[in-house]
């Protein structure tokens, strides 16, 4: 996956010990969820997850303001 994040350009991603949960922080759009970021974990298994506008317009301010980061 870090493979995968250093190719796409301006992407960062951060691991947090004992956290199964993902998040995907977009300066628009925020994905938060259960599900492993494959395509078997997005298309065939049953996960919980959610899309929501990022109401503060910044990855950073999001990642500092919500999740400490």
């Amino acid at each position: 996956m870090r493979s995968l994040v250093s190719r796409m350009g301006n992407t960062s991603m951060t691991t947090v010990d004992d956290l199964h949960a993902k998040a995907v922080v977009g300066p628009e759009l925020v994905y938060v969820g259960s599900a492993n970021i494959t395509h078997s974990g997005l298309t065939v298994n049953r996960e919980l997850c959610e899309i929501m506008e990022n109401e503060y317009g910044s990855v950073s301010t999001y990642l500092d303001t919500e999740l400490g980061l």
